[in-house]
């Protein structure tokens, strides 16, 4: 499993009638499954960690997704759907929107063909610090994406 190299945390002023301008910290994590990195044709071309999504962050959500995306033989993404997440289909939209902006380049010195990945974003809300919410992130990763409910 390969994690992204950029790290971004994201730190918001929310108002609330209890508390006013609480801070609030987050961080999200990017892991390839499949192919790995050394087996993969495409990699994103600008692997800065992708932004928390204001709607789940102003929502206090976290959880993780795991994502089927198709990639054409232009480096253009075809497609990308929900396999699992937890919240189930909470981050659905929010996942989806985020993998449909990243761009892709062929840097495997392979001949350019079509590949589907599965990758996996966990999304990461609290922690006292941007240090701490990249840490919960990066344990959070490291677990399965799976509800023990059932």
């Amino acid at each position: 499993m390969k994690l992204s190299s950029g790290f971004y945390a994201l730190l918001l002023l929310v108002t609330t009638s209890a508390q006013a301008n609480k801070m609030i910290y987050a961080d999200v994590q990017v892991s390839e499954l499949a192919p790995t990195a050394e087996a993969a044709i495409w990699q994103r071309s600008d692997n800065t960690t992708p932004l928390y999504p204001i709607v789940l962050a102003k929502n206090g959500i976290s959880g993780c997704g795991i994502f089927k995306v198709q990639i054409q033989q232009d480096g253009e993404v075809d497609k990308v759907s929900l396999v699992q997440s937890v919240p189930a289909r909470v981050l659905s939209k929010a996942g989806i929107k985020t993998i449909k902006s990243w761009k892709w380049q062929n840097s495997s010195g392979k001949a350019a063909a079509a590949e589907e990945k599965l990758i996996r974003l966990d999304f990461c809300i609290g922690g006292a610090s941007v240090a701490e919410a990249e840490q919960r992130c990066k344990l959070q990763a490291s677990l399965a994406c799976e509800s023990n409910a059932g």
